[in-house]
């Protein structure tokens, strides 16, 4: 049977060749399918200009006791009350095609209310920090509206960037300009383990080798509990930027947090919706192993399927086994 790959930044959903037709027939079909998948031909054309190429990047969990003897690490965490984005949950899944019309439906942002809107199977669904705060059971602190969330209130507020390197990294890294990169490795213990967290479930990544001038200064403030971070506004922002990047082919963040949302207001997952692939989140056990491990499957090798079970497998961030769904060859 020919079997057609859509592949991703985390591996290759696997379907087979007729049912990828019937996808795509579904997806490009009359004007009620259109109605049924998308708010209006504008969000129809950004789909199919954009959205449909871009790949996923799905939040992976942090066993807690993957963190034991990285005090740290595991303070800052409790600190911050961010043990919930520890959580794995292996029967969480994330849905590729439910994932990309949510956001190629993404309209009406609100930025006094802190909302933005779209459309998924016909539901119109508002999204706003409070209920990324629900889905992810993370309060918001309690501050100001008019809070800038990104690290501070004002640029002026930022650290000089040779504080923070002195903070993050071990011994002398050069710093030139703010396009240039610090690499992984250079990184103290602590600030590793923050940095595979962020790339996981804050600010995600497909890779961890470095880090550029925003993400040292994430990671910098994130040990400084003196400094408010309200990370669902963050993560809201992240999402609905996202959504506006027409050109980079960025790609989709928090895949099974939207698939959370869409559950949460009774978007129905039906198994035999041919436009509807489970994917099973990256166990991350992978945090102990090397950055070459980190990275996995290296380019050109070819990833197991190891059940009928279409799934996205480890590749360019990580290794990807879920019990046993999912092999992986490793050169």
């Amino acid at each position: 049977m020919f079997v057609k790959s859509e592949r991703t930044t985390f591996g290759v959903v696997v379907m087979s060749g007729g049912e990828a037709k019937k996808r795509n027939k579904v997806v490009s079909g009359g004007s009620s399918e259109i109605a049924k998948l998308f708010m209006d031909k504008d969000a129809k054309k950004r789909y199919d200009s954009f959205i449909v190429k871009r790949p996923l990047l799905i939040e992976r969990g942090v066993y807690l006791d993957e963190l034991v003897g990285r005090v740290d690490s595991l303070e800052i965490l409790r600190a911050r009350k961010w043990e919930p984005l520890c959580d794995v949950n292996v029967d969480d899944k994330t849905y590729v095609e439910l994932v990309k019309f949510f956001y190629a439906n993404v309209h009406e942002y609100n930025e006094n209310e802190l909302t933005f809107k779209t459309l998924v199977m016909k539901k119109s669904i508002t999204i706003s920090p409070d209920l990324i705060s629900n889905i992810l059971k993370i309060d918001r602190p309690d501050i100001l509206e008019n809070f800038i969330v990104f690290l501070y209130s004002s640029k002026e507020q930022a650290p000089e960037m040779a504080t923070v390197i002195q903070r993050i990294c071990i011994g002398s890294v050069s710093w030139e300009n703010e396009k240039s990169k610090i690499a992984h490795i250079d990184l103290t213990p602590t600030y590793r383990m923050i940095n595979r967290i962020v790339a996981c479930n804050i600010h995600l990544r497909g890779h961890i080798v470095e880090i550029g001038y925003d993400t040292a200064q994430l990671l910098y403030t994130i040990a400084e509990r003196e400094v408010i971070i309200d990370l669902p506004h963050y993560i809201f922002n992240n999402v609905r930027e996202t959504s506006t990047v027409e050109d980079g082919r960025p790609c989709l963040p928090f895949s099974i947090l939207v698939s959370k949302i869409l559950k949460h207001n009774g978007v129905e997952f039906q198994q035999n919706d041919i436009f509807i692939y489970p994917i099973n989140p990256l166990d991350m056990g992978i945090l102990n192993k090397s950055v070459g491990a980190i990275l996995g499957v290296k380019r050109g090798k070819r990833v197991k399927q190891a059940t009928a079970v279409p799934q996205v497998m480890g590749s360019q961030a990580g290794t990807s086994q879920v019990g046993s769904n999912a092999g992986i060859s490793e050169g």
